[in-house]
């Protein structure tokens, strides 16, 4: 009995599907998520009748045979009319779709009208069907009569899809879904899965091997398309190596960029909503807001995301919140679970992203601008080192609108992922990173994130302003890092609610207090002289001596006209005072 048409999708787990755009994320290792398999039928009763029953029962029982058949949810639809498709796949999400019937010589698909006989569809309409949910949608396979240039139509919208090039008897199509399915259960890509598929046919004699061909959209290597995250662990669920023979052998791209950030071309723009609205979070949110109905739809829970298109109101074509806890508990850990998280989120929900956007976080708050950018580098290659991320995932881009800091984030990076530079470009090997992680350059990437708030750390208190940026950046900063500390200060405008808790807590575990008395800054006065009420050692800076107010007059203060005599001096004044006390 000869065929039509098979079509496969896939998708997600059950309590992923349950948000699809919001759900939890669990903030340790790399959850391994089930995929969905919706097999879709209809055999009209004006046609040939097909074993369509036998061809499920073989499915599943390869399925059950697999390796990771508990990663698998096989879900099956009968008699399925034209609509019935956009309610299918509108309801179950799927990640791969199958879809068996008859087809016809013209390569439309047969589906089942409301009569019960045959009602043909087009490969224009099926085309504009997988346009719609392309979102969701990784491979589909039409394993049936003549449906190549289906297949043809369909990967201009999805990565790849499977057609047939001529007519495909009923137990040739059985065997080749039935070993597609079980190479899918084993953790294999796409590519292994449909070369197994026609070795099955092979191996029972059956004729029909070079039938089945499978087509791509542009440059997509069907060998990377994975859809299983096991080959990254060990059975007892620890990091490993990736699996003997794995493939997804690629390169991404890790660079800094200057611009802003809504104006950035790419798939997705990375951001977070920390109980409120800030900085470049705060401008991407009011751009895709008309009313607060929508802003409250961008404002998660913590552990929880939106995912949204942006529909041109800014260049990237969608908007990724994620929600982490308020600013003054989003620290060095958190900057690195949030880095992870998204790369985790996008590999389930936007798998074909081949460009991320995101900005730096902490910086803009008070946090060590260094070990900020390394904690959020580390998080992104731990979900890279795990394969938690889109499989087509060719470049992350750090975006911050001031060129200044843009050129400090692209020396950061270049200096600790200096083994992955080729030429001008940081290329960062997949399928490498475990052996190539362990070099020395990497060492401040394997202590950055929660470990970061074990190393000392210094506290300066000056004006938070454009104009005293420099001093902090190239004088005040450069200096402390050498003498071993991070170097922090807090940033009254970019909080809410009582923050003083904060400032004095952080000036207590602080080792010293430098403070710039620069313009007299009445915050600044506060800060020195809380310091000095815990008996904490004080360096005192100013760019002119008449700025010093009340009893300071009378303190030793680092008097400066340049930055660069600056960093001198106060390179010279943190050596004395550590040597003191040692």
């Amino acid at each position: 009995m000869f065929r039509i048409a098979i079509l496969h999708l896939f998708k997600y787990n059950e309590a992923i599907d349950k948000y699809l755009t919001e759900y939890t994320i669990l903030f340790s290792g790399c959850e391994v998520n089930k995929i969905k398999i919706l097999f879709l039928a209809a055999n009209p009763g004006d046609t040939n009748k097909l074993a369509l029953d036998e061809e499920i029962r073989e499915i599943t029982s390869k399925i059950r045979a697999a390796e990771h058949r508990d990663s698998i949810d096989l879900i099956s639809a009968w008699a399925v009319k034209p609509d019935d498709l956009l309610q299918l796949l509108n309801q179950h999400k799927p990640q791969i779709v199958h879809f068996s019937g008859h087809g016809s010589n013209s390569g439309k698909i047969i589906l089942t009208d409301n009569n019960g006989v045959s009602k043909t569809v087009s490969s224009r309409a099926i085309q504009t069907l997988f346009t719609t949910l392309k979102d969701n949608i990784r491979a589909v396979v039409l394993n049936a009569c003549y449906s190549k240039e289906q297949a043809k139509a369909i990967t201009q919208v999805i990565d790849c899809a499977v057609g047939m090039n001529g007519s495909i008897e009923d137990n040739a199509a059985i065997t080749f879904a039935a070993s597609f399915y079980r190479a899918i259960g084993f953790g294999r890509s796409v590519k292994d899965a449909f070369d197994q598929g026609r070795a099955a046919l092979l191996l029972e004699g059956i004729p029909e091997e070079d039938t089945p061909e499978l087509l791509v959209r542009g440059s997509i290597d069907p060998s990377s398309i994975y859809f299983l995250d096991s080959d990254y662990l060990e059975t007892d669920g620890s990091p490993s190596k990736p699996a003997k023979g794995f493939r997804f052998n690629k390169e991404i791209e890790i660079r800094s960029l200057k611009g802003d950030i809504t104006e950035i071309q790419a798939d997705v723009v990375a951001l977070k909503f920390a109980r409120e609205f800030y900085g470049a979070d705060s401008i991407v949110a009011m751009k895709l807001s008309n009313n607060q109905e929508q802003l409250d739809k961008l404002s998660p829970e913590i552990g929880k995301f939106s995912l949204v298109a942006t529909k041109g109101k800014i260049s990237a074509k969608n908007a990724l919140f994620l929600g982490v806890p308020a600013l003054l508990s989003f620290r060095y850990g958190e900057i690195y679970n949030f880095s992870k998280n998204i790369l985790k989120i996008l590999k389930y929900e936007f798998p074909q992203a081949r460009t991320i956007a995101l900005t730096i976080h902490g910086v803009g708050y008070g946090l060590d601008e260094t070990e900020s950018v390394i904690s959020q580098i580390r998080g992104l290659l731990d979900s890279l080192k795990l394969g938690c991320f889109p499989p087509n995932l060719q470049c992350i881009l750090i975006v911050d609108r001031n060129s200044a800091r843009a050129d400090r984030i692209q020396r950061i990076l270049e200096d600790n992922l200096s083994s992955y530079r080729k030429g001008d470009r940081i290329l960062v090997p997949v399928n490498e990173l475990y052996s190539r992680l362990a070099r020395p350059k990497t060492y401040e990437l394997e202590n950055a994130g929660f470990e970061s708030e074990k190393k000392p750390h210094i506290f300066v208190a000056m004006p938070f302003n454009e104009d005293m940026d420099d001093i902090y950046y190239y004088g005040i900063q450069p200096s402390v890092h050498s003498a071993g500390y991070l170097c922090e200060r807090v940033d009254l405008t970019a909080f809410t609610g009582d923050i003083l808790d904060r400032i004095k807590s952080r000036i207590e575990s602080s080792e010293l207090v430098i403070a710039d008395l620069t313009g007299a800054n009445p915050n600044v006065y506060l800060e020195v002289g809380y310091a000095w009420g815990r008996g904490l050692p004080t360096i005192l800076l100013s760019k002119d001596a008449d700025d010093l107010k009340f009893d300071v007059r009378g303190q030793r203060c680092i008097n400066y006209k340049r930055i660069i005599d600056l960093e001198k001096a106060l390179k010279l004044e943190l050596r004395g005072l550590i040597n003191d006390a040692l």
